[in-house]
């Protein structure tokens, strides 16, 4: 199995009436069911759970973390990477994943409680790829200056750069720990584009039944991706006698 594992939110679209119904701004369907994932990089879904407010997991801890910890049960102890986005990142989860052998990289809020004060405070100058980090029980917090500041934390890499090619062709240096994640994190958005392109639509008034067939494309599309792996690719069978 992929020792890279993403994890997000995804959004099933829903505009009935729904207690927990949710607003995301940079999802396609906008109004919709909230959706935890636990993702392959290349999108085969590993775990989902369905938010429903109050109850959604045991909130001992915060609720981002409570959300990954509850997704990423099965995988803690193995020497697997988390790829999380600011939601759920923290210095405290990073330190609690890699006590349970479990390594973390991803963007952070500048708000978060025990990040380095160094870090935060330090004003970048206007020059792109500048950069200022700190590392404490292998917990790395790197500010690095792109067009805006990034906020990164890793638990994998250190404060090292390299160079790679943008979108556009230019190549450009980048912090290892920032490629690191742009490579691995779509997982999600990938799961989500495979499923678009063939559903099981059906009208219903009935939320749980939006849910129950989402679900069945869940299951097509894993099914379709182990199919895709396992199933040994046929080889061109040429006639080297003349015609």
């Amino acid at each position: 199995m992929n020792k890279n594992l993403s994890l997000d939110e995804a959004l099933l679209l829903w505009r009935g009436r729904l207690v927990f119904r949710q607003y995301i701004p940079n999802k396609s369907a906008k109004y919709g069911i909230k959706l935890y994932q636990l993702c392959t990089p290349d999108g085969f879904i590993l775990e989902i759970i369905i938010y429903s407010e109050k109850g959604t997991v045991d909130n001992e801890t915060s609720h981002a973390q409570s959300v990954v910890t509850k997704l990423a049960q099965r995988y803690l102890g193995k020497g697997n990477t988390l790829y999380l986005d600011n939601y759920y990142n923290s210095v405290q989860l990073a330190e609690f994943l890699y006590q349970n052998k479990t390594h973390v990289v991803g963007t952070l809020r500048k708000t978060r409680n025990g990040n380095p004060k160094h870090v935060i405070s330090s004003k970048l100058k206007k020059k792109t790829g500048e950069k200022v980090s700190r590392k404490k029980n292998n917990v790395l917090v790197l500010k690095w200056k792109d067009k805006r500041k990034v906020l990164v934390i890793s638990a994998k890499h250190t404060a090292a750069s390299d160079k790679c090619n943008n979108k556009r062709g230019v190549e450009k240096e980048k912090p290892i720990c920032v490629i690191d994640y742009n490579q691995n994190m779509s997982g999600v958005d990938r799961s989500d584009q495979m499923i678009s392109y063939y559903t099981t639509p059906r009208k219903t008034i009935r939320w749980y039944l939006k849910v129950f067939f989402h679900l069945i494309d869940v299951c097509l599309w894993n099914s379709t991706y182990i199919n895709n792996k396992v199933k040994p690719k046929k080889a061109a069978i040429y006639n080297s006698e003349k015609w």
